[in-house]
């Protein structure tokens, strides 16, 4: 006789069979089916044969059993973590046990670990699912286009391709075990295929040498932004707030550059966006650094110089071609200076070096020009004598030159009252004098709004970084021509 034991999925299926002999049935035992069960799993029997009752036994301690519809069934799940002796013994009539069997068991009432990906965004159409479990354990995958299903390696690594449906997915996975616990976890896949609503809201020309543009990107999810000027990269990618962003794109020199804005979902779509922008901040040369497209008054007068002095055969036009760039270049190497293909300070200064620095003063306009030669290199607002105390007008020459001067009461009725004043923050004279002869000067002031106005007793007052600039400029015996 044998007692035939199986385990099916649910639990525990003791199947008790009497198998056919020379005569009638009789009961005998075995044992089928997987041996790691859930703890609390109730354990089922089914017998066939003669068989008026089952007797169960877990580590030597009765078990209560009931019969059912389909057999056998122990109340609750009698198993503990862990292993467990399970015996079980058929009776037949008069209550003689016909067989008996005694196997280990494992339960496991404890659910496998489970940890998966964030939630993120695609543009495909599946997404790989990856994470971690507990070995072996069987995993599902719902809530995509369709069901997917792997099993983790022996360390409890799972990977399985997810199929999408458009837009929001809300995936459900599953991990169970070989004891049919079961974790479940969930994430969030939102399939995006369509690229950022971007536009550039900056105009075409701009005033500033440290422009910033203004972009708007709009899409359905969060959107970060960057500019790529000249085909490099320039600046930090940044956010759009309200669909809207400003892309500072750093110093630039005055000419035409090409720049391109990247707008790019969480999904990975990207738009671009591309945009010519001309920065032109000034028509007095000297002033700007330019570049291939600069236009105006300044790009003419640097124009004259390189045909002049750099070997420019082309001809003097208000931008700033391809040609005068090559010229620019060529200057540069001969020079020993950087290449960069700028007309920058140093290129300024090694075509001026040789000219003659003068200066021209305009009472009636209140301004300052610097000149090498004949050409303009800069020109600045200035504050010139009240209608009491007129700066003198005619040629005068620089006849002394002071940093950080201490300023002296003039032999004048309006100073008779005053005393000396030390260098410092306070003196009348900023930080640099330029004397040009009988108490007349050019120096600096901490009266920055005065300039522009008829405000001296006589003297051309400049900001404090004006005249600094234009000290260096001017050796001593430099021409200063003054005029009404």
């Amino acid at each position: 006789m044998r007692l035939l034991l199986l385990l099916v999925p649910s639990a525990i299926l003791v199947a008790v069979a009497v198998l056919f002999a020379a005569g009638p049935l009789a009961p005998g035992v075995s044992l089928a089916g997987e041996r790691e069960v859930r703890a609390d799993a109730p354990l089922r029997f089914a017998t066939t044969g003669v068989v008026d009752g089952l007797a169960v036994e877990v580590d030597g301690r009765p078990v209560a059993v009931t019969r059912t519809a389909g057999g056998w069934e122990t109340r609750g799940g009698p198993l503990a973590d862990g292993e467990a002796t399970v015996r079980a013994s058929a009776t037949g009539p008069g209550g003689i046990i016909t067989a008996a069997q005694t196997w280990t068991m494992t339960a496991d009432g404890k659910p496998p670990e489970l940890d998966v990906d964030a939630s993120r965004h695609t543009d495909g159409a599946a997404v790989e699912v990856t994470g971690t479990s507990e070995a072996d354990a069987r995993i599902r995958v719902d809530g995509g286009a369709r069901a997917a299903r792997t099993t983790a390696d022996g360390d409890g690594a799972f990977a399985v391709e997810v199929a999408l449906r458009g837009g929001e997915n809300r995936l459900e996975v599953v991990a169970a075990d070989a004891a049919g616990n079961k974790t479940t976890d969930a994430m969030r896949i939102v399939r995006d295929a369509r690229a950022p609503e971007l536009e550039i809201e900056t105009p075409d020309s701009v005033d500033s040498s440290t422009p910033a543009l203004a972009v708007t990107a709009q899409d359905t999810t969060t959107v970060t932004v960057h500019a790529e000027l000249d085909g490099e990269r320039v600046g930090e990618e940044r956010k759009a707030r309200d669909d809207a962003v400003e892309l500072p794109l750093g110093w630039l020199p005055d000419g035409e550059h090409e720049v391109t804005v990247v707008a790019r979902d969480r999904a990975g779509n990207e738009a671009r966006a591309e945009h010519a922008l001309l920065v032109d901040t000034t028509e007095t040369f000297g002033v700007a650094t330019l570049a291939r497209g600069a236009r105006g008054d300044d790009v003419r007068t640097f124009l004259r110089l390189l045909r002049e002095h750099g070997g420019y055969d082309g001809p003097v036009a208000d931008t700033l071609g391809p040609n005068a760039m090559k010229a620019v270049r060529k200057l540069q190497e001969r020079r020993d200076l950087a290449v960069d293909g700028l007309a920058g300070p140093q290129l300024r200064a090694s075509l001026l070096r040789k000219l003659d620095a003068s200066v021209t003063i305009d009472r009636s306009a209140r301004t300052l020009t610097f000149l090498r030669g004949d050409h303009r290199v800069r020109r600045f607002p200035v504050a010139v004598g009240m209608s009491e105390y007129p700066t003198p007008v005619g040629s005068r020459r620089v006849v002394d030159k002071q940093v950080d001067p201490v300023w002296t009461p003039p032999d004048s009725p309006w100073a008779a009252e005053l005393d000396t004043i030390p260098a410092g923050p306070g003196n009348p004279l900023g930080t640099r004098w330029i004397g040009l002869g009988g108490a007349i000067g050019i120096h600096g002031t901490y009266a920055a709004g005065s300039i522009g106005t008829a405000a001296s007793h006589g003297c051309i007052r400049m900001t404090i970084d004006d005249a600094e600039w234009l000290y260096e400029q001017l050796p001593m015996g430099t021409r200063v021509r003054i005029t009404a």
